[in-house]
């Protein structure tokens, strides 16, 4: 809910954010020129409003956030699957950017992220299934309504697959030879 008043210095808008922890209303005051500047500002306040739970889980720290999605989600997918995003998110996603609040992630900070993991010198196919964690547990954010948008779309390096050589079955027929009386 917004409300508008005339001051001296211009239109006042006053945008209601909910409640704090404390239970107390929270309120955001913005003065602006025009009338027409003010309802935009106004609007895309209640939007971004909209696709938030609560101020309290909007400050949610990303590490806190990636041990609610393993426990909720990843754990729940096969032994391996949870191995994995379990490994990737403690060794490589929490110790990186785990202390930010989810609402401050942004692309730019994503990008920041994984140029960092190129410096640790870890190959392409790692550094995907690493974002892919990160890029689910985001997803499942934005799902319960924690973050306004998707902060993962970034530039990310192609996998660049390598060629799989195989025997012929000469090559094959005498490596059987050689092992025969092993």
């Amino acid at each position: 809910m917004a409300s508008f008043r005339e001051t001296p210095y211009g239109i006042e808008v006053t945008v209601y954010k909910g409640r704090d922890k404390n239970r107390k209303n929270v309120r955001e005051y913005k003065t602006f020129n025009t009338k027409k500047e003010a309802e935009r500002w106004a609007a895309e306040q209640l939007i971004s409003n909209d696709r938030m739970v609560s101020l309290d889980d909007s400050r949610m720290k990303l590490k806190d956030f990636m041990r609610k999605w393993y426990k909720d989600v990843a754990s729940k997918k096969g032994i391996n699957t949870a191995y994995n995003s379990k490994s990737r998110m403690e060794h490589h996603i929490i110790p990186d950017i785990g202390n930010y609040p989810l609402t401050k992630l942004t692309p730019l900070l994503i990008q920041d992220f994984y140029n960092g993991l190129n410096e640790k010198g870890l190959a392409a196919s790692s550094k995907k299934k690493i974002m892919e964690t990160l890029s689910n547990a985001l997803r499942y954010a934005l799902k319960l309504r924690l973050i306004p948008y998707l902060p993962t779309d970034i530039e990310k390096e192609s996998v660049v697959r390598k060629k799989i050589i195989y025997w012929t079955i000469e090559e094959f027929s005498v490596f059987l030879d050689y092992v025969k009386n092993t």
